[in-house]
């Protein structure tokens, strides 16, 4: 994205990824919303270009939310709250 960012000519080298599982939460005319479980390396960007191509009409990622990777989910996350809180007591214990 760096170098496209820059004005310089990118070529995108087709490479193996597998779609785990994809799912169309909500579409309508102007956008489409939906999930989607792919192995490491794929780009969602990438993804959405291509749907964009196979319909010759285009097509723009608008917002991307990570919601796993790994072992780690964001549903187990701590709000930015919730760490200040847990930092902040962690740094008044340790001062015992």
């Amino acid at each position: 994205y760096d170098l496209a960012r820059r004005g310089k000519e990118v070529e995108m080298k087709p490479r193996p990824v597998e779609i785990l599982e994809f799912k169309i939460i909500n579409d309508d005319i102007t956008s489409l919303s939906f999930y989607v479980s792919c192995s490491k390396g794929t780009y969602i960007r990438s993804l959405v270009y291509d749907f964009g191509k196979m319909l010759d009409s285009g097509a723009y990622l608008s917002a991307l939310r990570r919601t796993f990777i790994g072992d780690f989910i964001v549903d187990d996350a701590l709000s930015v709250d919730e760490a200040t809180a847990y930092i902040d007591t962690a740094c008044q214990n340790s001062n015992h």
